[in-house]
């Protein structure tokens, strides 16, 4: 089994999600339930940190796309914040990286959302 963690910061207005790991098919439903749970609120900004998220394969790619998927339908919106090199190449290569609003730093994509960065609380959830 592939291992990811998941570590949530919530800001006013928003939830920051840190990714660490590789995303596969043997945990990608798991992590899926892992963000709907971390981020109740899909009305508001969701801020994925992809920084230490070294593996993506297609299976986390449809996560991705299903999380997207499920915030538009609230008219919220999913923010990438630093893809690792390796995420970033799917992205491009699949053609999807214009599909997503990828930033590179937290305070770019809090500052694109028009929040302001404030002190966080943090819980871990996988």
């Amino acid at each position: 089994m592939t291992l990811v963690s998941l570590t949530c910061q919530y800001l006013p207005g928003g939830t920051v999600a840190r990714m660490a790991g590789e995303v596969d098919a043997t945990n990608s439903a798991r992590l899926l339930a892992s963000l709907d749970q971390a981020h109740p609120r899909p009305q508001e900004p969701l801020f994925l940190d992809l920084s230490a998220l070294t593996f993506l394969d297609s299976s986390g790619l449809r996560t991705l796309l299903d999380t997207r998927a499920r915030l538009a339908a609230a008219e919220g919106r999913l923010h990438l914040v630093a893809p690792h090199e390796r995420v970033r190449r799917l992205l491009d290569l699949t053609g999807l990286a214009g599909s997503f609003e990828v930033h590179h730093t937290l305070n770019e994509a809090v500052t694109a959302a028009g929040l302001q960065a404030t002190a966080c609380s943090g819980s871990a959830i996988a």
